[in-house]
Order: C-alpha cells, then sequence, then structure tokens
C-alpha cells in the first residue's frame, strides 16, 4: 500500500481491506448520482449566466466573449449527458470534477488573456467556483481537496498575472478563498466519514441479513428432513392406535387406550401446527383468493367447537352475517379456528362470540372471549412463536403456544389487519378484516347419504415403511377391504399379476425408495392394470404441492400424520363413481 493510502486509511478516509474500497465508490456513486447531475445542470446555467452578467456590466468588453457563451453550456452538459450512460456511472466523480476545473483553465489561459484589463472579470468566476465548491461537500473528499487547492493556486496565479490590480483584489477575495476552501474541505472531512460509516453500517446489516437467511434455510431444511422422518411413525402409530381400539373388550384397557390416543391425537395437532407455521413462515404457502360465504364459515365454527364449549359451561354465540368475503378459503378457516380455538381454551366462565362488523370495504371479524385478559405491554408478544404467558386453561389442554404465530403470518400472507385489545380480567378481542366482495361463493356439492363405499374395495397400498404397512392392513381388514401392501410401484404390479380383480384404489406414499415417486408408481400401474383406478397420495414431505391438496399428475394428496377416520373419508370419497356414470 502506498503511503498516502497508509494516512488515509489511518483518517478513516479510505478501506484497506481488498475490494471495499471499490465496493463503496459504487455505493457512493449509485446513492448520489443525481445529485450529481443536478450539480453539473446548475454549473452549467451558472456559468452561462455569468458570462451574459458580464455582458450587462461591461458592453465594451462583452462582443470579445461571444465566444465563451457558445461554448460553455454545451461544454458543461456533455459530463452530464455521459452519466445518463449506465456504463459511465463507474467514472461518476471523475466527470462531476471536470467542469470546474475547466472553468478555471479557461479562465487563466483564455479569458483573462483577451479582456481588457486581465483581472476585472476574474472576481464573480471566484464566486462561481465557490458554488462549485459548496456542491462538493456532497462529493468524494479527495476531489473537494483537489479542487479548494487547484482554485486556490489559481487565484495567487492570476493576481501574479495582473499585478496591478493584486493589492484590491486580495483585499476582497482573498480572506474569501482562503476561507471557503477550508471551510468546504473540513465540511468535506466529515461528509466523507459520514458515507463511509453509512456504508459500513449497511453493510453489516446485509450480512445480518444473509446470515439470518441462511439460518432460516437451514432451519427449513432440517424440518423438511426431520418431519419426514417424524410423520411416519406418528401416522403409523395412530393408524394401530385406532386399529387396536377396535379389538380391545375389557373396560380397563379400553380406559388405557383412550389415554393413549388422547396423547397421540395432541402429538398429531402440535406437530402439525409447527409445520403449518414453518410452511407459513418460509413462504411456500400461495393463497388462491376465492369468494366466501361468511354465514358457512360461522356454522363450521359451530359444529366444530360447539361441544367443547358447552364441556366447559361456556354459551358459543355466532352472529348470524350475510356478507360475502374474498379471501383463501383455508388460510381464513385455519385463523378463524385458532381464535376461537384459543377463545374456548382460555375463558373458564361466560362464553364466547363470534361477529362481524362492516368497515368500509371490509368486514371485521371479531372474536370476543370472557377469559382472564391480557396486559397492555404483552399484546404484541402474543403473536410470537412459543409464547403463552401463563395462560394455561385446562389442565391437559395446553398447545405450544403458536396458534396465533400461525394467525399473524396467515393473516401477513393475505394481507388481511389484525387487531387484539383486551382488559385484564374482564377479556379479549381479535379481529381480522377481510375485503368484502359482491361475487357468489364457489358452490359446494350437496352430501349424499349413501352406502358406505369403502367395506368390500380392493386397496393397493404402496409404501417403502414396513411400520406403515403393518398398520394400514390392520386398518384396512378393520373395515372389510381386501388389500395388497408393497413398498414399490414395481413390488405392487408384480402382486397384482396374482390378482384377476382390478383395484379399486390406490393408496400410495408419494416418497418412495430408489427415488420414485408416487406419479411413477400410479403411471406403471395405470398403465398396465387399467388407466382409471382412484388415487389417494399420503405424504410425508414439506412440498409445496403438499398445501395445495394435489401432486404434479392432479392425484389428491393428503398429509401424514393422518387420522383413521379422514382417511377412511378420503377413500370413500375416492371410490364415489364419475359424474354422469
Amino acid at each position: 500500500m502506498r503511503w498516502y493510502r497508509k494516512w488515509l486509511a489511518r483518517a478513516g478516509l479510505y478501506f484497506p481491506e481488498p475490494g471495499r474500497e471499490e465496493a463503496f465508490r459504487e455505493f457512493f456513486v449509485e446513492r448520489h448520482v443525481n445529485l450529481m447531475q443536478a450539480f453539473l445542470l446548475g454549473g452549467a446555467i451558472v456559468s452561462t449566466a455569468s458570462v451574459f452578467w458580464h455582458e450587462s456590466i461591461d458592453p465594451v468588453g462583452a462582443p470579445d466573449t461571444h465566444w465563451i457563451k457558445l461554448a460553455v453550456f454545451p461544454l458543461l452538459l456533455l459530463p452530464q449527458a455521459l452519466l445518463l450512460l449506465p456504463a459511465m456511472r463507474r467514472h461518476a466523480e471523475t466527470l462531476v470534477i471536470l467542469p470546474p476545473m475547466t472553468a478555471l483553465l479557461t479562465q487563466l489561459l483564455l479569458v483573462m488573456p483577451v479582456l481588457d484589463g486581465g483581472m476585472a472579470y476574474t472576481a464573480h468566476p471566484t464566486m462561481q467556483t465557490m458554488l462549485f465548491f459548496i456542491a462538493f461537500m456532497r462529493a468524494r473528499f479527495l476531489y473537494v481537496v483537489s479542487v479548494s487547492l487547484f482554485s486556490a493556486v489559481a487565484f495567487v496565479v492570476a493576481h501574479r498575472l495582473a499585478p496591478e490590480n493584486a493589492a484590491r483584489l486580495l483585499e476582497i477575495n482573498a480572506h474569501f478563498v482562503w476561507a471557503t476552501a477550508g471551510a468546504v474541505m473540513w465540511a468535506a472531512y466529515w461528509q466523507e466519514r459520514l458515507h463511509r460509516r453509512q456504508f459500513d453500517t449497511l453493510q453489516a446489516l446485509d450480512a445480518a441479513r444473509v446470515a439470518a437467511e441462511q439460518a432460516n434455510q437451514a432451519k427449513m431444511r432440517f424440518l423438511a428432513s426431520a418431519s419426514h422422518d417424524l410423520r411416519q411413525p406418528i401416522h403409523s402409530l395412530g393408524l394401530n392406535v385406532y386399529a387396536l381400539k377396535n379389538r380391545v373388550r375389557y373396560p380397563e384397557q379400553k380406559e388405557v387406550l383412550a389415554e393413549i390416543e388422547l396423547a397421540v391425537g395432541a402429538m398429531q395437532t402440535m406437530f402439525n401446527s409447527l409445520l403449518d407455521l414453518s410452511r407459513l413462515a418460509s413462504g411456500l404457502v400461495k393463497p388462491d383468493l376465492a369468494s366466501l360465504s361468511v354465514s358457512e364459515l360461522l356454522r363450521e365454527l359451530e359444529s366444530m367447537f360447539g361441544a367443547a364449549a358447552r364441556d366447559k359451561g361456556l354459551e358459543l354465540r355466532l352472529r348470524a352475517c350475510r356478507g360475502r368475503v374474498r379471501s383463501d378459503p383455508q388460510l381464513l378457516r385455519q385463523i378463524l379456528q385458532n381464535l376461537v380455538a384459543n377463545a374456548v381454551r382460555y375463558s373458564e366462565r361466560g362464553g364466547v362470540l363470534v361477529g362481524c362488523r362492516r368497515r368500509g370495504a371490509t368486514l371485521s371479524i371479531e372474536v370476543w372471549d370472557t377469559g382472564p385478559g391480557i396486559a397492555k405491554d404483552a399484546l404484541d408478544s402474543i403473536f410470537v412463536e412459543f409464547v403463552r404467558l401463563g395462560r394455561q386453561g385446562r389442565e391437559g389442554d395446553r398447545g405450544l403456544g403458536i396458534g396465533l404465530a400461525i394467525v399473524r403470518e396467515a393473516c401477513h400472507m393475505l394481507g388481511h389487519a389484525l387487531a387484539a385489545r383486551s382488559r385484564p380480567g374482564r377479556g379479549s378481542c381479535f379481529a381480522v378484516r377481510v375485503p368484502l366482495t359482491d361475487e357468489a361463493p364457489v358452490a359446494q356439492p350437496a352430501a349424499r347419504d349413501e352406502a358406505d363405499r369403502v367395506f368390500g374395495a380392493f386397496v393397493v397400498v404402496i409404501d417403502d415403511d414396513r411400520e406403515v404397512l403393518d398398520s394400514m392392513r390392520r386398518l384396512l381388514e378393520l373395515w372389510g377391504c381386501h388389500s395388497v401392501l408393497a413398498g414399490s410401484g414395481r413390488q405392487a404390479l408384480e402382486a397384482l399379476g396374482r390378482h384377476e380383480r382390478i383395484p379399486d384404489l390406490i393408496v400410495c406414499d408419494y416418497e418412495l425408495a430408489g427415488g420414485e415417486t408416487a406419479d411413477d408408481a400410479v403411471r406403471r400401474i395405470h398403465g398396465q392394470v387399467w388407466p382409471d383406478i382412484p388415487v389417494l397420495v399420503i405424504t410425508a414431505t414439506g412440498l409445496a404441492a403438499d398445501m395445495a391438496g394435489r401432486t404434479h399428475n392432479g392425484y389428491r394428496m393428503l398429509r401424514k400424520p393422518l387420522a383413521a377416520e379422514a382417511l377412511r373419508a378420503a377413500m370413500h370419497e375416492a371410490l364415489a363413481p364419475p359424474p354422469g356414470s
């Protein structure tokens, strides 16, 4: 490093690290290029105006400056035009320093020799040069030093060229020139230090952001990897508990099994909540907006939480609303279900009220409870993951403290305003504002009371986990199904070759051993057995398609861990005859 760079580094005006000085130059130019262009335009206007000013005060010598008037304005506009070219932006600081240097050289070499008396014209260009200095306070420090010293030297040289006027001009301008040059250099020094500190701060923030993003990506990779391994045993455990429940006969065994079933259900709920939060936070969920009937949403809440509220002696009231809103059906249901579930969990007396209020072009859906309430300074923290503020509800009814975090992430993704207010000892109110719409909601097919289609069905189950296959075998036997169990698509084809009956349904895990997917396995069976066999895909992966509910080939996708009742309902729906048959 050259000696002056070491000195500049000690003064805080140079970055000795490789590449940082170039990065700072790009940073500075990017933030100040517009100001530099404005400075050049102002300099061109002032310089041209100075020529007209001279014509007005010195009409005798004015004809000799006509050629200057024609040359100055284009000359000073040229650097500004060059700055409009992206390729020239990196040279912005050099282009900015050229106009004042050119003006002073023109003054010394061209203007003074042709004017009678020489120095009479130098007073205004000196003032003009000071305007350049003021603009340079926003430019790099070294350029300010260069122009200041150059201008000061030019001033001294000009006085030596015209000694007859030196005394008066020095009296008028000398102190002004030196004082202005020193003040500008001092201000420019601190401006440069400020810009470099801003650069350091922004670089540190960028580094922290990159580190946070990498940590978040690592967390998501861990969740995606761990979720597959965790879902498999939880899924198998739930199916086995369901199958075992229908086999035990003694009351003592049923009591123990009921406790196990409750624990497994709580574990499944907590696990699914963790995965839902990770998906929302990572941006894997893509909202699918549609028109929804608010009254239908309220009826669903009544059917889901009415019994739980009555068991606690609470009154669950839902105010009728005939409005329609535009939102993602799945995410809005999850928001309202989490809010009502929290209200029922933490209220020990009184009741829970769900109502709606119009707020301009939006509908505020509000959930009121008579729980213990929340202190005002703790309202923001309740939306943070795993924060519960000591509110526990009933013993054994404890969650992870992520229900409101899911609400926050879902509202943020949908652009719905979320508000909370509470009074300790009186209760709380949570409100979600959803846009109103006049569109008719998508009609849902009416449910028909049909005979059980699962009993007697011939089902092919493909999964590379032996425990899952064993639990599915017991479950299908309990439901009166015939089954073929296989670990891959090839094994399933070999097993089906020993049967004359065409399968009624294929239930397949999404990721199989050897890189095979459900789409690959099903494609084999459809191609060699029958092309119209219904398919259910059960996944333990964190795919974006998982939330959409369909694989790439359009097969319905269910998420592990899956309750036996939900699996049976999905099988019943998949076995329905196609429309028009």
